[in-house]
């Protein structure tokens, strides 16, 4: 028995080694032989090959990127809202019958604006400028009416106009507003994603719009001009997302979710350009507002453009740093403003600022962030490359 057993597991394991064996050469050995020239010559060889069929195969690996525009600005969206300003006629008398007459499409736009909450007590932010009562409408004042994503609405009033950065901030009585996280604008590079979210659609609507960062100008001004105004801020980031009224003030948020920027869309040469304020450097004012301060500029009064080594190689400078006091008109009263403190400092068109109490002027740290900083009323000191020859200015700024 025993016997018949180890020549039964012996035939099984030719089997088997056969079949193997016929499997290897059949797919592998003949295959092989019959490509070699000295064995393919002979037709047995031609056959095995022409019974061969090598089949490439492409495996798709799919690499699939989160890139949900409202995923990504989902955590911000509780904090954005619209702000809609409106007129309240003091006088009874000049009511018509109940309703105000609304004159165009553009009436409506223009009262309508978004906003970003930045403390859960009800201080907003947006951009624009400062809403003033109309000297032709002496008993009309603005009210202002905060509409929410959860269908939440309350009163606000403007508490501040910052004309350096633009930004507006609103104050309403509210507690438990939902707030956003700020990233770092510093650390977008271009090519990266961005989107801006607007809300001055339909009735508590939010509006997207991705694109594209193309890149950081240090030397962006809120101007109509190429030149820069020491009381303006200076820099921006520059993308191909169309921005206009609908998402003007509206935050510009990164792929993890955080605000670096905000929307702000101003008249160049006659045209309107679109471009995001980055959040760094409008943080300095929102964390002022936020701990109550008082907002005073100082003024210099005069225009610049910020040197860069593109600009000291083109104009011949020996400096490739610091603010070049400059009108494209060559007058000395379009480059500094009569009156200002610059002009009783005795600043001439041509002078380079160098440094502002001893700070260096690069194009990070502009000239007119520097004057920023400075309360009105406060002496400075100004080194300035006049021609071939360094001064230093002490002065008061007004």
């Amino acid at each position: 028995m025993k016997k018949f057993i180890k020549i039964s597991a012996l035939c099984l394991f030719i089997i088997i080694l056969g079949g193997f064996s016929g499997i290897v050469a059949d797919r592998f050995l003949m295959p092989w032989l019959s490509s070699k020239d000295s064995f393919n010559r002979f037709a047995f060889f031609k056959k095995a090959n022409e019974n061969v069929t090598v089949i490439n195969k492409t495996e798709q690996i799919v690499v699939q990127e989160d890139s949900s525009i409202i995923k990504t600005a989902q955590n911000i969206l509780p904090s954005v809202v619209k702000i809609v300003s409106y007129k309240d006629d003091l006088n009874d008398d000049k009511k018509n019958d109940g309703f105000k007459e609304i004159k165009s499409s553009q009436d409506i736009q223009k009262s309508v604006k978004t906003g970003l909450i930045i403390t859960n007590d009800g201080l907003i932010m947006s951009v624009g400028k400062k809403d003033v009562q109309l000297k032709n409408e002496p008993e009309t004042e603005l009210k202002y009416k905060i509409l929410l994503s959860n269908n939440r609405e309350f009163d606000a009033e403007l508490v501040l106009f910052d004309e350096y950065s633009e930004l507006e901030f609103f104050k309403a009585t509210e507690e438990n507003l939902p707030t956003p996280t700020f990233g770092n604008s510093m650390e977008l590079e271009s090519g990266e994603k961005v989107v801006i979210v607007g809300n001055t659609g339909g009735e508590y609507q939010n509006n997207f719009s991705s694109g594209l960062i193309s890149g950081v100008e240090l030397t962006y001004t809120l101007l109509n001009s190429q030149l820069s105004s020491s009381e303006k801020i200076e820099g921006a980031i520059l993308s191909d997302i169309e921005i206009d009224d609908k998402n003007v003030g509206g935050p510009v948020v990164d792929f993890n979710g955080k605000v670096v920027g905000i929307a702000n869309l101003i008249v160049k040469d006659g045209e309107q350009e679109g471009f995001i304020m980055p959040i760094n450097k409008l943080k300095n004012t929102i964390d002022r507002v936020v701990r109550g301060e008082e907002i005073k500029r100082a003024k210099l009064g005069l225009y610049y453009l910020s040197i860069s080594k593109e600009i000291a190689l083109i104009s011949d400078l020996s400096v490739s740093k610091g603010a070049l006091v400059y009108s494209f008109s060559g007058q000395q009263g379009l480059a500094v403003k009569q009156g200002s403190s610059a002009d009783l400092a005795g600043i001439k068109i041509g002078d380079i600022i160098l440094a502002v109490n001893d700070v260096e002027i690069t194009l990070d740290r502009s000239l007119s962030s520097l004057i920023s900083e400075i309360p009105p009323g406060e002496k400075i000191k100004l080194k300035i490359l006049r021609g071939e020859k360094e001064i230093e200015l002490e002065f008061f700024l007004g």
